[in-house]
């Protein structure tokens, strides 16, 4: 009787290297390890712990301002390591462990507080005028402080040993 592993089933996967929305990007490759062995239905090892899987990052984008719920992860195992083989893998990625980072006030968020400040110069003249730009200015650049923060990214981060799901989408066999 020649084992498999069958449609659904579940491997648990560890990454063994960091990656971030911020530097990594679609097409790289990276492995993760197998946590558990994963057997057949009659108890034969088909997937032994510590087995490398290969991913290929199919996308990986930050979460685009404070309130988005989320950012892309999109990922692909490849093949999987087993007993020195390298072996076709067709499965989902059904969870992956992450966390959001914001990433700051960047080049391109300080414009906003530059505009704002500007803008807040120019109506405090028009109201006020000289003693009204500088109040003016500094309400502007606080409200375009704001709206840089909230809509600056916050970077996707996949830290070394985050877990990473796959469930099989074909019959994975014995070698």
């Amino acid at each position: 009787m020649i084992s498999t592993l069958s449609v659904g089933t579940v491997v648990e996967t560890r990454s063994t290297r960091a990656l971030t929305s911020r530097t990594n990007k679609a097409g790289e490759t990276f492995t993760a390890t197998v946590d558990e062995a994963v057997t057949s239905s009659s108890g034969k090892v088909i997937i032994p712990a510590g087995a490398e899987v290969t991913f290929t990052i199919v996308a990986l984008k930050p979460a685009e301002n404070k309130s988005a719920k989320d950012g892309t992860i999109s990922l692909r195992a490849t093949s999987v390591m087993v007993n020195g083989q390298s072996r076709p893998i067709d499965a989902d990625v059904t969870f992956v462990e992450h966390t959001l980072t914001g990433r700051g006030v960047g080049t391109s968020e300080a414009a906003k507080v530059g505009v704002g400040a500007a803008a807040g110069a120019i109506i405090g003249k028009v109201i006020g005028g000289g003693t009204g730009a500088a109040v003016g200015g500094v309400a502007g650049g606080a409200a375009g402080a704001a709206v840089a923060v909230e809509t600056a990214d916050r970077d996707v981060i996949i830290p070394v040993g985050a877990k990473i799901r796959l469930a099989l989408r074909s019959v994975f066999p014995a070698d």
